[in-house]
């Protein structure tokens, strides 16, 4: 059995793979496996992972016959590791070379730890050159140890992250959600947490690869699959006895992210089609009606904006378009003012 098994779900990922494979298989820590599922790629990515296992037998190889998302094709790869501990990589990440040795020696030595934050760094596209060379580190509130659900508790608004190293039992126990195609991750580091007795943090980095917005400004519908998600980690938090005193905390920012999902659907719904408009609407009600507006803080819900007007979705909708047409006016005024300022001057 090796030390460590480490989880990559690819999909289309050609350009960065190499990269990240390299990172990995040259880890000081030696015994390992990397465990690769190829959610149905039509690029070049399973060449390459068929061409790196060839020519070392640490790397592990599958492929789904048909696109099944993150969550489906990372449970794959965990159902395929051996390993006693446990971490995901992104395909077009990548780690220092003594990362996984770091985190394993702490959930070694270090009694009671069940699971081990890397050191996170966001790497940013340098335009001019076309690098990953601007870095900076995540903003990452800094600890020694803390219980499990403190980690779980300071992750509802990622004041840690996580990117982390997990006894394999653990994760076993609970894989990743499938609720949702995409966002669903994120409820597995909470419950991760929760599920842990302490929670620990190395210098091994984990560098993330920040890639820019598209410029074309185009409508992501894969954005709405967050409320999804939330409504599965709402879902856990209220089924745990210990968790239930998060649940205020956490329907607020479920609140404020139907908010803004809503103030994306305003700003690109002239891109939709019909069809999608419908079904986003649709999604967002179904949110708006899901809220317990008796969890929610009185402090953001007395703001026009963001009422929660449970009467009436249509009275909930003109308020928001309401708002986030006088919102964007009021921004218009004030470029204009600046610009005007700037002549002037």
């Amino acid at each position: 059995m090796p030390k460590v098994s480490v989880l990559v779900a690819v999909y289309n990922a050609e350009k960065y793979l190499r990269t990240c494979l390299d990172s990995l298989l040259n880890q000081s820590l030696k015994d390992i496996e990397v465990v690769c599922v190829d959610d149905a790629s039509t690029d070049n990515s399973l060449a390459l992972l068929n061409e790196y296992a060839a020519k070392d037998s640490r790397l592990k190889v599958a492929t789904l016959a048909e696109n099944s998302g993150i969550s489906h094709t990372r449970n794959v790869a965990l159902g395929m590791s051996t390993g006693e501990y446990v971490c995901m990589v992104d395909s077009d990440d990548w780690l220092s070379a003594d990362a996984l040795q770091l985190s394993a020696e702490v959930l070694d030595t270090e009694q009671g730890v069940d699971c081990v934050l890397f050191d996170f760094i966001i790497a940013e596209r340098d335009d001019v050159q076309g690098t990953y060379t601007r870095q900076r580190r995540y903003n990452s509130m800094a600890f020694n140890r803390i219980s499990g659900l403190r980690a779980c508790e300071l992750s509802l608004d990622w004041r840690i992250h996580g990117l982390y190293m997990i006894r394999r039992a653990i994760h076993l126990q609970y894989p990743y959600d499938e609720s949702s195609p995409v966002y669903s991750d994120e409820n597995n580091t909470r419950v991760h947490y929760w599920a842990s007795r302490e929670v620990a943090q190395c210098a091994g980095k984990y560098f993330y690869r920040q890639h820019a917005e598209s410029a074309t400004h185009a409508p992501n519908l894969n954005k709405y699959y967050r409320l999804d998600a939330y409504k599965s980690l709402k879902q856990f938090l209220q089924s745990h006895a210990d968790t239930r005193f998060l649940c205020a905390r956490f329907e607020d920012m479920r609140w404020l992210t139907v908010i803004d999902l809503y103030f994306e659907y305003y700003k690109t719904r002239r891109q939709l089609s019909r069809t999608e408009q419908q079904t986003v609407k649709k999604r967002l009600k179904a949110a708006w009606q899901d809220i317990d507006h008796s969890l929610l803080s009185g402090k953001d819900t007395r703001k026009f904006g963001y009422m929660p007007l449970r009467f009436s979705w249509l009275a909930f909708r003109i308020q928001e378009e309401l708002y986030f047409f006088v919102r964007a006016m009021r921004d218009k005024m004030r470029s204009f003012d600046e610009k005007t300022e700037g002549r002037e001057g």
